[in-house]
């Protein structure tokens, strides 16, 4: 069972007292005096680092490397090539390519959609986001430190996929121009890892935001034009302008054009930062709401 991150400080090394006195934790004593935020020392490890380095063990508790390094490429590989290869067997040679462009920017959306959003459900699951309360920063930011491994995992597939499925379907020249515009994804895996968290925070009862997270996923793939051109239905067409990938797909094939998308590339992180604003609203949202009705545990 996947361990709650707020146990984990304390499960995977309970020893480091001086990362309870650095959240500010009053309830533990020192020579009879309560330890607060002010009695933080510079030997202390800075809050944040404490934070990113426990997400990176946490993650590797979860699944031992060894498992990661057969799973994680063996799922983008297999998913990017059913998108080719159907696309290819529709339209050609021409849809081949398409969908493995697509393909290659929606491989993160596994790690990012699917996966990010129990950083915020297990911790109102089993009982510890007080805890992450009392640290009187913004939680907001505290899971976007915690999430910088689901990045990486997503920009791995992406490159898994580039580097694996493209030269087997759409051969070695197309492989290289999709490479040069490989840049894009990380702003696009930003964006997805946005939306997945606002996912987390807005899921209200457990087990609804792997609802929500495949509902998300299926969406993208209808909207982002990653295998279907995205002027096919117009309503679809106007939900797709607000949700991620869209504006970073059209960016890339811009760039293998030849062409200098700026304003999509503009357009994709504006939708970044919009769900995650969103996600923050929703954050602070419930830790108003947490305090006036007095369970530390509401979501």
């Amino acid at each position: 069972m996947r361990q709650c991150f707020g146990c984990c400080f304390l499960a995977l090394d309970t020893s480091r007292q001086a990362f309870w006195r650095c959240i500010g934790r009053s309830t533990m004593e020192k020579r009879g005096e309560a330890l607060s935020l002010s009695k933080c020392t510079d030997a202390d490890r800075p809050f944040y680092l404490e934070v990113v380095r426990l997400s990176a063990v946490d993650y590797l508790r979860q699944a031992s490397p060894r498992t990661l390094v057969w799973t994680v490429p063996t799922r983008a590989s297999m998913q990017a090539l059913f998108f080719v290869l159907l696309a290819g067997y529709a339209t050609g040679s021409s849809g081949r390519y398409y969908a493995f462009l697509g393909s290659v920017a929606f491989a993160p959306t596994m790690a990012l959609i699917a996966r990010a959003p129990d950083l915020i459900g297990d911790e109102v699951w089993q009982g510890t986001m007080h805890r992450l309360r009392l640290t009187r920063r913004p939680i907001a930011v505290i899971m976007l430190a915690r999430s910088w491994i689901y990045l990486v995992e997503g920009v791995a597939a992406a490159l898994v996929v580039l580097c694996v499925v493209g030269p087997s379907t759409v051969g070695f020249s197309r492989t290289l121009s999709v490479l040069v515009a490989s840049p894009i994804v990380i702003v696009t895996a930003f964006s997805c890892l946005c939306l997945g968290l606002f996912i987390g925070a807005a899921a209200p009862r457990r087990r609804l935001d792997l609802l929500l997270a495949n509902g998300a996923t299926y969406l993208l793939l209808l909207t982002s034009g990653a295998v279907i051109p995205p002027s096919s239905i117009p309503l679809i067409d106007r939900l797709g302008s607000i949700l991620p990938l869209r504006h970073g797909i059209a960016a890339m094939r811009g760039v293998v054009a030849g062409a200098l998308p700026v304003d999509a590339l503009l357009r994709e992180m504006l939708v970044a930062a919009g769900w995650l604003t969103a996600m923050w609203v929703m954050l602070v949202m419930h830790t108003r709401r947490a305090a006036s009705n007095g369970n530390a545990e509401s979501v």
